[in-house]
């Protein structure tokens, strides 16, 4: 029977069906059975082994038993079926003493692919692993080389990998400058084609693409004359995946092996064989008497054993097998979970797990990594702060929104069997006791009301501070026989619990108004509005009282209404209600229990008609610096409870006849006696580190700037005091430009600038589509590569107008953080700067890196990272020429939060360089918190002169610590050649400064850079 010629001459089908015909030695392919059977062999084999081609096709078949020594035979066979994988290879020397071979040793090359096995066979080992290796990756990663004409021949797996023809000229300068290795890997693929050149006669190199592809790279001199190199062989592979799968364990490893062993567990299953493989740590000992083997045995006596009832649910979910397969085959590799485990005292602590899925370097097997961590002092820190976020901050109940959602959480969790009552409480005459013992003495009396009124309640019943002086109050769970007995019992001793008399014969009363569940709504609205009815009709009544829902009183609330004729929610009721009460004449305000407008100005306008020509009187608007940035990362609660604290604190500062209200969102304005500039800044400094103390929720330690403008009042009566507080708004919108906290005066010239600033916000956004906004460059000059080279420039914007006026960004940068638009310009400048990157790849020209200052607003923006990564692939930039810069100011909110996010940008190929280092306060603080690629060092900072013994001492301090923790260090504002000598005998990486011109346009870099490098 004739053989199968194809099947014989192509044995490389998952290589391209490469003819072995060709191969100049012994050649076959073996299954890896049990006979190790031969499927394939070329001449050079039969012609080797003496064998006869027509027994390969035989019935019983053929293998590799019938030609190897017994003893090598079965050292094989071990070797073949330990190492099934795909790209496994190695060499050996097999013994033949079978009357087939015609020699007694061979040198012998195997390369295994899945089940099969390619085996090469030579009398002599001269040269053979380079020409095993050149036949055998034909069609795969790998490419020869002639190191004269510095010529590759590519294959066309590689060709298409790096984007380039099958036959490259200048293969090396190619790889650089066409941008196809990224710039981590630049200086390793340099010096891995010196090896070459340099005669060696192999080397090896892992490098990264610019696709972000890892490849594994190593060269064998195929033949050598004595004029050179005729061919080099170099073959690469492609080990992306397997480099993160052994990095992420790696770093999986490192993390564990930190903590303290008593305070983690760490455990290993096989997720698809169901196996459960090893357990490290002692927060929970190991009970080796168990027989616990598979990971589903394991997860459910954890379950059962350490998980509380409550968690166990959860738990088992979590680490369900089918579960875990699903998410890794959706590409979830990393998920948290935090669950709570029993204790040695009855209790339980808090523990976070987290959990790696990885596929087996050497199999498709799904493997679990699993850190149990213990985190119960920290979340009970967390549930302490929740805690106290929700509560008010003067009387310890509820707030506002904590209590509304307390009780909807109660009505929607009920049937209509229960009976629930909602009391609506207010303290009588309120306002009489403020003006009379002053607003301490009434704060002090509501934190003690409330705690009065606690002991009275039962625990799960609720009480919350509504606004002011009011409350609510949700007593759960009422008997349904005679409800209304209890309640009045209850009511009755709330009503005596909170009765005091306090000082000159002044007392202090309750009015309560109540509504039952379900009988008067089985809806949080419908019982607000029914309760505070109520409420009405008791004060109506004479106070100190309390009224019961009824229809009746229903009824003259629908009349009152449509009389009013306007429609009724719960916030429009309660400021109706605020506003018709006797306290104040135009209400208070609901968050703050600031006066209202109208309070505030006929304070202002009765003063100013009764003062002396001696009495002097201004007016001040404090407002928070970036609230809109406050709000957007503590949340709206937590924002509103700091305004809250502003308003006590300026509040507390105030004195007779004077007053203050809140103008908006985050504006306070603030009428009162002018003493001198200097205590209005004090007063503000007072207020700032009071106010900034409260300032750390939730964990954050935020830093909050207050801005205050001001406008004095003269005498003149002519001038409303709207006009006043006008002016003094637009000076404080001035003083949010400063930095940090100021507070500044009105002036005539400050009314111009922000008819400038509108003009600049009527033709913003005109400007960015027109492209009007340009791309300036400032090179930073090497001082250390032994001759002058430009490695980076910074990009400046400039604004350039239709009228070919020239807007520097000092004048716009500021409004443009206020307004927000910065986002969208900072974006526009990513982009122009890799439009300009891409161009210059295009063009061959050398890859250059380029840096761009980002604003804080852009930083915590939620789509920042995913923007600047989208328009980093959009131009096919390599990682590592986009560098972005921060300024201290971005850290001074929160270091953590900033820190977490630049190191997410730093994971998509983007550098980042610290700002203006040791300008402000926090510049070590930053270093440990955080990894940064680059210290910019501000010699403003030092003054002209840097050669005094204590400026060059501190400069060379920081250029050592940099140089330590393998930061690079640039000094701009570099003015002079003095400057320059002093830095490089320093240390210094780098220069940027005048010395070197100004900034110029992009498209004159490559011009301006020869003539300052000359």
């Amino acid at each position: 029977m004739e053989p199968d010629k194809k099947n014989q001459n192509h044995i490389y089908e998952d290589a391209g069906s490469i003819s072995i015909q060709s191969i100049p030695f012994a050649v076959c392919r073996v299954i890896i059975d049990d006979k190790l059977t031969i499927i394939a062999a070329n001449d050079a084999f039969y012609s080797l082994f003496a064998i006869n081609e027509t027994r390969l096709t035989s019935a019983q078949g053929f293998s590799l038993y019938n030609i190897i020594h017994e003893r090598e035979y079965a050292k094989l066979q071990m070797q073949l079926k330990k190492n099934i994988s795909s790209g496994f290879s190695f060499e050996t020397t097999i013994r033949f003493n079978r009357k087939e071979s015609s020699a007694a040793r061979l040198f012998t090359k195997v390369s295994v692919s899945g089940s099969f096995a390619n085996i090469f066979f030579k009398e002599d080992s001269n040269n053979f692993t380079g020409e095993c290796r050149s036949e055998s990756s034909r069609g795969t990663l790998s490419f020869l080389y002639d190191p004269q004409k510095r010529r590759a021949v590519l294959s066309v797996g590689l060709a298409d990998l790096l984007h380039l023809p099958e036959t490259v000229e200048n293969f090396e300068d190619i790889l650089v400058t066409w941008g196809r290795v990224s710039v981590e890997s630049l200086a390793r693929i340099v010096s891995f084609f010196e090896q070459i050149r340099g005669g060696e006669r192999n080397g090896t190199t892992v490098i990264r693409l610019s696709s972000g592809n890892w490849l594994k790279m190593d060269f064998a001199i195929l033949t050598k004359e004595t004029s050179g190199f005729k061919k080099v062989l170099v073959n690469c592979e492609d080990i992306t995946e397997k480099r993160e799968k052994e990095m992420a364990y790696a770093k999986w490893y490192q993390v564990y092996k930190a903590l303290d062993e008593k305070n983690f567990n760490y455990y290993e299953f096989n997720v698809t064989s169901n196996f459960f493989e090893r357990m490290e740590g002692a927060m929970i000992p190991v009970d080796d008497s168990l027989p616990i083997s598979t990971c589903t045995e394991c997860i459910e006596h954890y379950a059962s054993s350490y998980v509380i009832e409550e968690d166990r649910e959860k738990l088992l979910d979590f680490l369900s097998r089918e579960r875990l397969i699903l998410t890794f085959n959706r590409d979830i590799t990393y998920q948290s979970a935090e669950i709570r485990l029993k204790n040695n005292f009855g209790g339980s602590f808090w523990v976070l797990m987290t959990l790696q899925l990885l596929k087996d370097s050497y199999n498709d097997d799904i493997r679990a990594c699993l850190l149990v961590k213990n985190i119960d002092k920290e979340k009970s820190f967390e549930i302490e702060i929740q805690e106290r976020a929700n509560l008010d901050i003067l009387t310890g109940a509820l707030n506002r929104g904590a209590a509304i959602q307390s009780i909807t959480n109660i009505i929607h969790s009920c049937d209509t069997a229960s009976r629930h009552a909602i009391l609506m409480l207010d303290v009588d005459s309120f306002k009489k006791i403020n003006d009379k013992l002053g607003h301490s003495t009434g704060d002090r009396i509501l934190q003690k009301l409330v705690l009065d009124i606690k002991t009275v309640l039962r625990e799960g019943d609720i009480i919350g501070r509504i606004g002011g002086d009011e409350f609510i109050i949700c007593m759960k769970n009422m008997p349904s026989e005679d409800t209304m007995g209890i309640m009045q019992k209850r009511v009755d001793a709330l009503r005596e619990r909170a009765y005091h008399r306090i000082k000159s014969k002044v007392s202090i009363s309750i009015s309560i108004g109540i509504a039952i569940f379900p009988d008067n709504g089985t809806t949080f609205d419908d019982l607000y509005k029914k309760a505070d009815t109520a409420l009405y009709a008791a004060k109506a009544n004479g106070k100190n009282t309390y009224k019961f829902y009824s229809e009746e009183l229903g009824e003259i609330d629908k009349s009152a209404e449509k009389k009013k004729g306007k429609s009724v929610d719960i916030e429009a009721l309660t400021a109706t209600r605020l506003a018709d009460s006797e306290y104040s004449k135009d209400g208070y305000d609901l968050l703050t229990g600031s006066p209202g407008y109208i309070s505030f100005k006929n304070t202002v306008t009765n003063t100013l008609s009764r003062k002396s020509d001696s009495d002097t009187y201004i007016i001040q608007v404090y407002t928070l610096k970036d609230f809109k940035f406050i709000t957007d990362i503590l949340g709206h609660e937590k924002a509103d409870t700091i305004l809250q604290r502003l308003a006590k604190l300026i509040a507390g500062a105030l004195r007779e006849s004077e007053s203050f209200t809140r103008i908006d969102s985050d504006s306070f304005a603030v009428f009162s006696h002018f003493d001198s500039d200097l205590l209005i800044n004090e007063n503000l400094s007072d207020i700032v580190s009071h106010i900034s103390q409260y300032a750390e929720i939730g964990g954050e330690n935020f830093t909050l700037e207050i801005a205050c403008g001001y406008s004095i009042i003269d005498g003149s009566k002519d001038i409303a005091p709207e006009e006043y507080l006008k002016n003094a708004k637009t000076a404080c919108l001035y003083a949010k430009k400063l930095s940090g906290n100021a507070s500044i005066c009105y002036s005539e010239t400050m009314s111009r600038q922000m008819l400038r600033e509108k003009e600049f916000e009527a033709e913003m956004k005109d400007a960015l589509y027109e492209r009007q906004f340009k791309i300036f460059l400032q090179p930073q000059i090497s001082l250390q590569s032994g001759r002058r080279t430009v490695e980076t420039a910074e990009a400046l914007v400039r604004w350039l107008k239709i009228d070919e006026s020239v807007i520097m960004p000092n004048e716009f940068i500021r409004l443009f953080e206020k307004n927000g638009f910065v986002y969208q310009l900072d974006k526009y400048v990513l982009e122009e700067i890799c439009r300009y990157l891409c161009e210059r790849i295009a063009a061959g020209k050398r890859p250059l890196r380029i840096s761009m200052n980002i604003s804080k607003v852009t930083l915590y923006k939620s789509s920042f990272i995913n923007d600047f990564k989208t328009i980093k692939q959009k131009y096919r930039i390599p990682s590592g020429l986009l560098e972005v810069e921060c300024s201290e100011v971005v850290f001074s909110s929160s270091a953590k939060r900033a820190a977490e996010i630049l190191s997410a940008l730093q994971e998509e190929g983007f550098s980042i360089s610290l700002d203006n280092f040791g300008t402000g306060g926090a510049s070590l603080n930053l270093l440990k918190s955080m990894h940064v690629n680059k210290l910019k060092l501000d010699l403003a900072a030092f003054g002209p002169d840097i050669s005094n013994k204590r400026n060059a001492a501190i400069i060379s301090s920081i250029i050592g610590m940099a140089k330590q923790l393998q930061i690079h260090v640039v000094a701009e504002s570099v003015e002079n050649e003095a400057q320059m000598n002093i830095l490089k005998e320093l240390g210094c990486d780098a220069a940027q400064g005048h010395i070197f011109g100004k900034a110029f346009p992009a498209g004159d870099f490559d011009t301006v850079a020869a003539n300052l490098l000359k």
